[in-house]
């Protein structure tokens, strides 16, 4: 059996269904990889949320997209850091990756779906470009040395989907190998209901406790203490929010200050 060195968060992302990923519009892939990642943090809000907040600020441009220097505002704005870059390469994603962090990369959809002749004649004219947000969820590194890259597609709906570093570098090359990465990597925590989190606009972890403490209310049942300071508390359907029976340590709390860095402008959108 070939051992394989999987660097990345595969666990941030393994977990979702085709319906989670699945962007709701032709334009918003980029708001869609940023709310998976939001998810990663703790920090939950809906696709139409997002989209409505960003187009407001003027960072998506309905029918248009969002322009490559908007790419992470939304992370930002809910105190998840994060940093643009371009003209990087795999091994620069790579080490985004094993620091934790995450990573959105823009690529061009057709070569990452089709590839073939007619993207290899759009690539020498060159026509076409990075037209497509995407999560690097990880980068497999096999003993023989051939990487492969998994990633999580709104456009598609895949996740962590492999493709081979050839096909996946031909993609994000179109973009001038744009990425946006986080500072930090996300924290440990216990399962989560993202349906009830979403549903409930929380901004962070401790409004979700605020809010499971209001549901022990008026409930039979003892209140126990679970990772990220929350409570799992019984609830007449049975359902518990967080650890299930045991207290788990508490990861540090997110108390980023929000950044936006400057990029230059005159980039195409996703």
């Amino acid at each position: 059996m070939t051992d394989v060195n999987i660097i990345g968060s595969p666990d941030c992302y393994e977990h979702l269904e085709n319906e989670d990923t699945l962007q709701q519009k032709n334009d918003t892939c980029a708001i869609k990889a940023q709310q998976l990642i939001l998810d990663a943090y703790g920090i939950y809000r809906t696709e139409e949320e997002l989209t409505n907040l960003a187009k407001e600020k003027g960072w998506y441009e309905e029918n248009n997209g969002t322009r490559y220097e908007h790419i992470g505002e939304l992370l930002n704005h809910f105190g998840v850091e994060s940093q643009m870059s371009m003209n990087g390469n795999i091994y620069d994603l790579v080490g985004e990756l094993a620091q934790g962090h995450q990573v959105i990369a823009v690529v061009d959809s057709g070569e990452l779906w089709n590839g073939g002749i007619l993207e290899s004649i759009e690539d020498m004219l060159p026509l076409g470009g990075g037209d497509h947000a995407v999560i690097i969820s990880a980068v497999k590194n096999p003993a023989d040395g051939k990487l492969s890259v998994q990633i999580t597609d709104p456009g598609t709906g895949d996740v962590m989907k492999s493709y081979s570093e050839e096909q996946f570098k031909n993609a994000w090359d179109d973009s001038g190998n744009f990425m946006v990465s986080t500072i930090e990597s996300p924290p440990e925590k216990p399962s989560l209901d993202m349906e009830y989190m979403r549903s409930h606009s929380f901004n962070s972890v401790e409004e979700y406790d605020d809010s499971l403490q209001a549901e022990v209310q008026g409930h039979d049942g003892e209140a126990v203490e679970s990772g990220y300071g929350m409570i799992s508390a019984y609830i007449p359907d049975d359902t518990v929010y967080g650890s299930d029976t045991e207290a788990a340590e508490s990861p540090d709390s997110l108390d980023y200050e929000a950044e936006t860095d400057s990029f230059d402008d005159g980039c195409d959108t996703v």
